[in-house]
């Protein structure tokens, strides 16, 4: 045979395989046209070469099984659960299945990330949208932390001043809730994942708080009223009952309020300072006196609240010298 019919026949050759593979190449894409690749899983269950319809109903129903799976979390001593639902996560088949199903195109066969993606097994996970602060807040809730450091506080209660311990806060990493949900959904099962976090400390710490407490049950002193022979004592315990509290600089200070002053000095003092006043009053027809009248008086409790601040704030000793009414 010569060279020349050797070399035809050798081309005849390559071009019916080469059409053979053609042929086969589109047959193959035209048939998983509007399909979804083979050796297709999603959430472990086999959807590949199903019809866009039927693979959308498999998902759909996968979807509604996995919301009411619960996830579990763990935050040093404290574990709960809580489905995927009541975590406000909502599970989006619709995106999963555009990932899974094939575009019709007549000549992507000609890649080989086509054939690539053909042979290869493909573990889908179900896509899910959820709103990251709702869902750091349920999981947070679940598992009864405190996501803000709380600031200690003195607060005045039966005669006494007491504190309240401050709180260091606790944020909760999104990535590794984030990671729970997707690892739950791709294999449709639940392991309890163990949360990382963040503390943050209270500006106001308590050994803060205490040491102002301390340093206010130092300085007060007793107050001395008089008023024509009457005497009156307000002492400190009372008087922690006039303090307002607010935080600057990593400390709480305290200052007088004037108005609890007031309403303190119009309940212990004013009842029995104050004259009513009474009008004189006579029968019409023969004068003859009903009533003797009486002369009124009030106390300055405005005048008196200013004079008993300034002697809080001063610390002055009253003891020798009580303030007038």
């Amino acid at each position: 045979m010569s060279r020349r019919k050797v070399g035809l026949t050798i081309l005849f050759s390559l071009t019916a395989v080469l059409s053979l593979v053609a042929a086969l190449g589109a047959i193959t894409s035209l048939n998983f046209a509007g399909k979804v690749l083979p050796r297709t899983m999603v959430s472990g269950v086999e959807i590949g070469g199903l019809a866009y319809m039927t693979a959308q109903q498999t998902i759909q129903a996968k979807s509604r099984e996995l919301s009411g799976l619960r996830v579990s979390f763990s935050l040093n001593d404290k574990s709960a659960s809580a489905s995927l639902n009541e975590l406000g996560v909502s599970v989006d088949g619709q995106s999963t299945l555009s990932q899974a199903v094939r575009r019709p195109n007549s000549f992507d066969w000609l890649s080989i990330s086509y054939w690539r993606s053909m042979f290869t097994q493909k573990n889908l996970t179900l896509s899910y949208s959820a709103d990251p602060l709702v869902l750091r807040q349920k999981v947070e809730t679940i598992l009864g932390v405190t996501t803000a450091a709380q600031d200690a506080q003195i607060s005045y209660s039966n005669g006494q001043l007491t504190v309240r311990e401050g709180q260091k806060g606790i944020s909760i990493s999104d990535a590794a809730i984030n990671a729970a949900i997707s690892t739950a959904l791709s294999t449709g099962s639940s392991t309890q994942t163990k949360l990382e976090y963040a503390e943050s400390s209270p500006i106001i710490t308590t050994e803060s708080a205490l040491q102002t407490k301390q340093e206010i049950e130092r300085k007060l002193i007793p107050i001395y009223l008089s008023f024509e022979g009457l005497r009156f004592t307000i002492s400190p315990n009372s008087q922690y009952a006039f303090l307002a509290f607010s935080p600057a600089n990593g400390r709480l200070f305290w200052q007088v309020s004037e108005s609890k002053i007031t309403s303190y000095l119009n309940s212990s003092v004013a009842t029995k300072v104050n004259v009513k006043m009474l009008p004189k009053t006579t029968q019409f027809d023969t004068q003859q006196v009903t009533q003797e009248g009486r002369d009124g008086r009030e106390a300055n409790i405005s005048k008196l609240a200013k004079e008993v601040a300034r002697t809080i704030t001063e610390q002055t000793d009253t003891s020798n010298s009580p303030l007038a009414i």
